[in-house]
């Protein structure tokens, strides 16, 4: 279902989530007097018990932060890495793609608590009611959630401890059933008591590496025990006058950074009909070929922010377009903005739908499987190593004009994260549309096999006039997720806040 929802406008905060209970648990740490982080933190932390075919405690994530006292955009890169142990020979394709040696080490945690200790202002124990009380008491289940489970009923029926959550007793849970997570809580109780150190030094860490363990896997205690997270410099270009920020490689965000470079010289005066997609499909295409080499974990590539100024100041070559793999996302956003006008922004995510499919019955946590986002290919930048991140799709971004924030967005959707929010600020700032406008109206993406699609609403005319031009387009002819499902808040001059969230999927906002 396409279309935006109707705006939610404050001055004094607002939240946008993936599920409605995840921004109204944001809304409330607001009303509590906390800043965005901890609003962010506490919507986040629901989404892992709402939404357990897209995000788990046994995730990672991306965030963005801005400061409105300085004016400055901090980024977070909470995405985990391989075992140690791992020996790349003995890996096959399978292996990344489901089961124990799918998963890397879920770095979500440490990322919450990385940006509480530098941006909350609430207790850390306060940010997890709303997640424990919907573990504990249950949540219905949504349309997306059952629409999931209908699909991936093998992949959920291997491990018997997700289909006791899913499928029990062989039945499916559907829209509208009530979903009880009372392990989950528990494990919540001991993070809000404990910081990060109980899910990666006490018996959370534990119970996950004997779960591995047991399906043949290799991250141990020590994995858990050595992970961290990093702040990072965001990088950035200009678009009309804008400054559009994202987080470094290992995240596909320097992707949305070359269109948006590709389409500022962009004529948007009189065009023929097609001719915007056309020229956001050549831009996607130059920047996949441009960025490939640099999706990749930078401790392992020695890429720099130097280098990364230097390739967005450069011209984009022409070139063939690359293939860069992909699958349905499993992935939920969450942001939020306070009365002081500082935002928190974070893309979360176990990678495919129900992740490596190895869930943990004793702590009620589904695993990623955020191996699969590595090349075998042992020329390749991104090629699997032990000890190394992943290139990961998630891309937040943020907007700034004359220094001062004025858009915060992201979106799920796996490979069409980027050219989806290039529409969104294309549309918005190079046509001038409104974001509601620019949210809702149809939009194109990449499908597995990088093939250009379009939403059902485009007109046959505009696909027709693209297809002149030599793209080739198809509509699919059932629900795809890689449209994805926009967020947004927009500040406006007067300090009015806007949260906007895209119908296709259970987005929702909440105003202070």
């Amino acid at each position: 279902m396409s279309g935006a929802q109707d705006p939610v406008h404050s001055k004094a905060g607002v939240v946008v989530a993936g599920h409605p209970l995840a921004a109204e648990a944001g809304r409330e740490a607001l009303a509590a007097g906390g800043s965005a982080t901890d609003a962010l933190i506490a919507s986040a932390a629901t989404l892992c018990v709402v939404l357990p075919q897209a995000v788990t405690l046994g995730g990672d994530a991306f965030g963005l932060f801005y400061q409105a006292a300085d004016a400055t955009v901090h980024g977070l890169n909470a995405s985990g890495r391989a075992s140690r142990a791992l020996v790349p020979d003995r890996l096959q394709r399978s292996d990344l793609e489901h089961g124990a040696l799918s998963p890397t080490v879920p770095a979500l945690v440490l990322g919450w608590e990385a940006a509480h200790r530098r941006f909350g202002k609430l207790a850390w124990s306060e940010l997890f009611a709303a997640a424990i009380a919907a573990a504990d008491h249950g949540v219905p289940v949504s349309r997306i959630l059952a629409s999931a489970i209908m699909q991936y009923e093998a992949l959920i029926a291997r491990d018997a401890g997700l289909a006791a959550l899913l499928i029990p007793s062989g039945r499916s849970l559907v829209e509208g059933d009530l979903l009880l997570q009372p392990q989950l809580a528990e494990c919540f109780r001991s993070i809000a008591r404990g910081g990060a150190a109980a899910f990666y030094q006490g018996p959370v860490a534990r119970s996950l590496a004997t779960r591995i363990a047991r399906g043949g896997g290799l991250l141990n205690v020590d994995d858990f025990a050595g992970s961290a997270t990093d702040w990072v410099a965001p990088i950035s270009v200009d678009y009309r006058g804008h400054m559009v920020a994202t987080v470094p490689p290992n995240s596909f965000g320097l992707l949305g950074l070359l269109q948006l470079k590709e389409l500022d010289s962009h004529d948007h005066g009189r065009e023929l009909p097609g001719a915007r997609l056309v020229a956001q499909v050549a831009a996607a295409e130059r920047a996949f070929v441009t960025g490939a080499g640099y999706l990749a974990d930078p401790d392992a590539t020695g890429i720099t922010g130097a280098d990364l100024r230097s390739l967005l100041a450069s011209p984009i070559p022409n070139a063939s377009a690359a293939r860069i793999g992909s699958s349905p996302g499993g992935t939920a956003v969450a942001m939020a903005i306070d009365r002081d006008g500082n935002a928190a922004l974070i893309v979360q995510s176990i990678f495919t739908l129900f992740g490596s499919g190895v869930f943990d019955a004793e702590t009620g946590i589904l695993l990623n499987n955020r191996m699969r986002g590595f090349s075998l290919d042992p020329s390749h930048p991104n090629v699997v190593a032990a000890g190394k991140r992943p290139a990961h799709t998630l891309s937040p971004m943020m907007m700034l004009r004359d220094g001062r924030l004025r858009l915060v967005l992201a979106t799920p959707g796996g490979l069409g994260q980027t050219p989806t929010l290039v529409q969104i600020i294309d549309g918005h700032i190079g046509a001038g549309l409104d974001l509601e406008t620019a949210i809702a109206r149809p939009r194109w993406s990449y499908d597995l096999d990088q093939r250009v699609i379009v939403e059902a609403g485009l007109s046959d005319d505009v696909v027709s006039a693209v297809a002149a031009c030599g793209v080739s387009v198809y509509r699919p002819t059932r629900a795809t997720p890689f449209f994805g499902s926009v967020k947004a808040i927009q500040i406006a001059p007067d300090g009015t806040y806007r949260g906007v969230a895209d119908r296709r999927r259970d987005g929702a906002v909440a105003g202070a």
